[in-house]
């Protein structure tokens, strides 16, 4: 006895339409996160600071001091909403040294009002840290890292807007 399969139409059409329902009804997810390379976004908070921009250096996108002193840098992040934010921090896996970064928010007229994570990245090799800071209207975050020594450097940082 020979079985064939009788092609519904109907049912293919009907099939499809859910499908697209389906589709269409999950709404478009923005993408909620942001990220820089260090290279592009440092800033030098050093007493001369043209001294020090002038030994600073690229490797893979990464910001990395050649000075033969450490150095301070930050790094400002465009924040669209209040509340909440996480920011990744990758430190470079060359050189020797570790060096604190922590997460400082700050008013529409540069003063700090929150005080966020504090974390020390580890003497050698690449790893990510996590900060956490918090952000009124108009507010914006900085992410600090202090004395950064010769051969370290920052190599990304992701957050949340």
């Amino acid at each position: 006895m020979k079985t064939t399969m009788k092609f519904n139409r109907n049912s293919l059409i009907l099939r499809i339409c859910a499908a697209l329902t389906v589709l269409t009804a999950v709404p478009a997810v923005p993408g909620y996160a942001r990220s820089t390379i260090g290279i592009n976004s440092f800033h030098v908070l050093d007493k001369n600071p043209g001294n020090s921009y002038s030994c600073l250096y690229e490797n893979w996108a990464a910001v990395v001091n050649g000075c033969n002193h450490p150095v301070s840098l930050t790094f400002d992040l465009p924040i669209d909403n209040v509340g909440w934010h996480e920011i990744d921090v990758v430190n470079s896996p060359w050189g020797y040294g570790s060096f604190e970064c922590q997460a400082i928010t700050f008013d529409p007229h540069g003063n700090a009002v929150y005080y966020g994570t504090e974390a020390t990245f580890n003497p050698s090799g690449q790893e990510t840290l996590k900060f956490y800071t918090f952000v009124s209207p108009a507010d914006s975050i900085t992410i600090y890292c202090w004395n950064v020594p010769n051969g370290r450097g920052v190599t990304s940082l992701n957050w949340t807007p």
